[in-house]
């Protein structure tokens, strides 16, 4: 049998090995022989234990076989060793190849044959399995399943021609001895060859689908219909064959003949590759028997045409069963794939269709979560100039009211945020980072919220790939698996590992969001042994507003999968009652690891000059024109795009620009970008509820909404310094900070160009 030298992992918990491969299928090289398991690589003693009981078993089944033998007693029309022989070395390789050479010479020797004569009769026996084990595996690629019919044909035409060889060696053998008489060596070969191949397309067909075939024994013995077959199988071969020629029921038993093809096709059918060639094995055994015994329509004949009769009909009923086998597997084949490829397009169809309502409603909550910063940036703003302008000796109640306002605020605001993290248009700011060093800054915040009894078991290479991501977001990922993996553990004793590996791009990975992004992942795997979820909740873990907690809002992993799609990553979890819970989530591997340094800045001026400010929500616009009146002498009012455009354009220099992002006619970033056309390098600050891709990409500094007046000053501040620190005219150094935001996925800052 030829070896494969590919390592095949059979399924969790048990122990991976090596195996050969038959065909174009993969077979375990493993035979139990009594208390002896044999498989590649085996001692010899294994080896040697599995030779001697195949040389006991071929000499069992060849005493069987000469019984039927009435021409010459070493040959005879039916041999069952060649199929056991075949089989044999088909199953378990060509090493055993001597107990197919002691077996026949044990036959021929117990039937008086003289020793050189009966050596080379048993060369010829076990050259023809060689030959026909070497035909199969190595040069046809043949499958010992019978999943097709091609497999039925090669095995026919291998054992046609290696029966040849054995008929040959022997007829050879005998007339060189002298055996053979008066008999013709023709009639002699033609027997021997007959016999040879009908054993080979009895037997081995049968060994081979009790082996690897199907369906499984404890399904097909289970069913009534394989009994009922059986039954029919066995009572009209008994019918069929239970008469003597010349008695007054044989001419009633004659129509019985036709019935085990009947239940044989009816076995193919509805039994598979096993109820087809088991239904026929048992006819073919019952035919030859009795028509040796002198009972049948064909022992009216003389014993030459009733052998070969008996013959004609066993290796008939054999062929069609093997035929149908092929056929029944080969339909079972393309059937499985069928709906295999069918379940995974409805798979597929649902993915997509869950794909497109997280899409509807991440359009939504973007929208809503837009609009609503816009409503806190005025209340915000609104609070901040109340408690400048109110002295606290006037009425300290109304100072300590302002703070729950400002709480609140900041609680919505965070909200906020977590609504565009699900919809994964918050875009992250991806710098270079350790996944490492992020593991370990997550863990120590959420220590003191995880019960001292759970223990956190860290398995994260320092030497793992940087990732692509977002600082803040990967922090929020982290600290939201942790500690929804400590809520699930509860008050028990439990431990939650934390495992972090790289994925190479053609690496197979499913998941409930798939990633976006080629190249090599980082898989960052977070599993604890608490009680698990049910598959009715497993779905819905990511959904928004779905929680299983009395407290919560449902929104920490509906934000992870919100988080995971902004960096093009993807994040699967697996669970079971019982068995804890696994979350995986992939980020994309770093392209660069640099980090963007600020070079030379110089100090802004502590007061602006004038300060162009385009914003089209007037609450939002008096706020910030307020927070800027505290730094720039004069502060001018657009509420649009264009307006801002014609005001940059005209004969009044400007210091500095705040411009929202999302305004009518023109938005924030076409009037950045028709601005560097004409090679403005005016400092422009902008201003956005919800951070874009486009936004990104830009490649200029901004503030997310709501923001307090001092983090508008200061962003402001280093927007300028940075605009002010010497560099190429053409191409101006971008500050790495503002207020917590850079742009910096996917390409370097114009400043770090060559």
């Amino acid at each position: 049998m030829a070896e494969s030298k590919k390592v095949y992992t059979v399924p969790e918990k048990r122990p991976s090995s090596k195996a050969p491969r038959v065909g174009n299928r993969t077979s375990y090289s493993l035979a139990v022989v009594g208390d002896v398991t044999l498989r590649k690589g085996a001692s010899p003693a294994s080896v040697g234990a599995a030779i001697v009981v195949l040389a006991v078993v071929y000499l069992a089944s060849g005493r069987l076989g000469l019984e039927l033998a009435h021409y010459q007693t070493n040959a005879t029309l039916i041999w069952p060793p060649t199929g056991l022989s075949i089989a044999a070395l088909v199953l378990f390789g060509r090493r055993l190849w001597p107990g197919v050479f002691l077996g026949a010479a044990a036959v021929n020797f117990l039937i008086g044959t003289p020793v050189w004569a009966a050596l080379g009769i048993s060369a010829g026996n076990t050259l023809e399995a060689v030959v026909a084990s070497l035909i199969l595996t190595r040069w046809l690629r043949f499958d010992p399943a019978l999943a097709r019919a091609r497999d039925v044909l090669v095995f026919g035409g291998a054992a046609a021609f290696a029966s040849a060889i054995s008929a040959t060696v022997g007829a050879a053998t005998l007339l060189l001895a002298g055996s053979l008489a008066d008999r013709d060596p023709w009639v002699v070969w033609v027997i021997w060859w007959l016999g040879d191949m009908g054993g080979a397309l009895l037997v081995a067909p049968l060994i081979f689908v009790f082996a690897k075939g199907g369906p499984k024994w404890r399904a097909l013995t289970a069913r009534k219909e394989t009994w009922v077959v059986l039954s029919l199988t066995l009572v009209g071969s008994f019918a069929a064959f239970a008469a003597r020629p010349g008695d007054d029921s044989s001419q009633w038993a004659l129509p019985a003949v036709f019935l085990p093809f009947i239940c044989v096709v009816w076995a193919g059918l509805r039994l598979g590759p096993r109820g087809a060639v088991g239904t026929a094995a048992a006819a073919a055994t019952i035919t030859v028997v009795r028509t040796g015994a002198g009972f049948g329509p064909f022992a009216g004949t003389s014993p030459d045409a009733a052998m070969l009769l008996s013959w004609a009909y066993a290796t008939s009923i054999g062929a069609v069963a093997a035929i149908l086998a092929g056929a029944i597997a080969e339909r079972d084949t393309a059937e499985a794939a069928r709906k295999a490829e069918e379940d995974q397009r409805r798979a597929l169809e649902k993915q997509v269709a869950h794909a497109e309502e997280l899409e509807r409603l991440g359009l939504l909550a973007g929208g809503i979560a837009h609009d609503f910063n816009n409503l806190l940036m005025a209340v915000q703003g609104n609070v901040e100039v109340l408690r400048r302008s109110i002295p606290e000796a006037v009425d300290p109640m109304v100072l300590e009211s302002m703070s729950p306002i400002g709480v609140a605020t900041k609680r919505a605001a965070q909200l906020c945020r977590q609504l565009l993290d699900f919809s994964g248009r918050r875009s992250p700011n991806a710098e270079s980072l350790s996944v490492a060093e992020s593991v370990s800054e997550a863990i120590s915040l959420v220590r003191g919220s995880i019960p001292r009894r759970v223990t956190i078991e860290v398995d994260v290479p320092m030497g793992l790939p940087r990732v692509d991501a977002d600082a803040g977001q990967v922090n929020q990922i982290l600290m939201n698996l942790l500690l929804n993996a400590g809520d699930a553990i509860a008050s028990d004793a439990g431990a939650i590992r934390i495992v972090a590996r790289v994925i190479d791009e053609t690496a197979p990975w499913s998941g409930d969001v798939l990633p976006t992004s080629t190249g090599p992942h980082v898989e960052l795997v977070v599993v604890d042994d608490g009680p698990g979820m049910d598959e009715a909740t497993r779905r819905r873990v990511f959904e928004p507003f779905f929680s299983t907690k009395d407290q919560g809002r449902g929104l920490g992993l509906a934000s992870v999968a919100g988080i995971v799609r902004g960096h093009g990553g993807a994040v699967r979890v697996r669970s079971a009652p019982g068995e804890g819970t696994e979350f995986a989530v992939l980020m994309p591997v770093s392209e660069c690891e640099s980090i963007i340094e600020r070079e030379n800045a110089r100090e802004a001026p502590a007061v602006l000059g004038r300060v162009l400010l385009a914003e089209d929500d007037a609450a939002v616009r008096r706020v910030v024109e307020r927070a800027l009146q505290d730094i720039a002498a004069d502060v001018t009012l657009v509420e649009d795009g264009r307006e801002a455009l014609e005001a940059l354009g005209g004969d009044t220099p400007f210091d500095a620009a705040v411009l929202d992002v999302d305004m009518p006619h023109l938005d924030g970033t076409q009037v950045v970008r028709a601005l560097r056309g004409r090679g403005d390098r005016l400092p422009i600050l902008l201003v956005t509820g919800r951070p874009s891709p486009r936004l990104i990409a830009l490649g200029e500094a901004y503030l997310e909404k709501p923001f307090s007046a001092a983090a508008l000053k200061d962003a402001l501040h280093e927007v300028v310094a940075a605009k002010a620190s010497p560099g190429s005219p053409s191409e101006p150094k971008i500050s790495p900070v503002v207020a917590g935001y850079l742009s910096a996925r996917g390409r370097q800052p114009e400043s770090k160009k060559a």
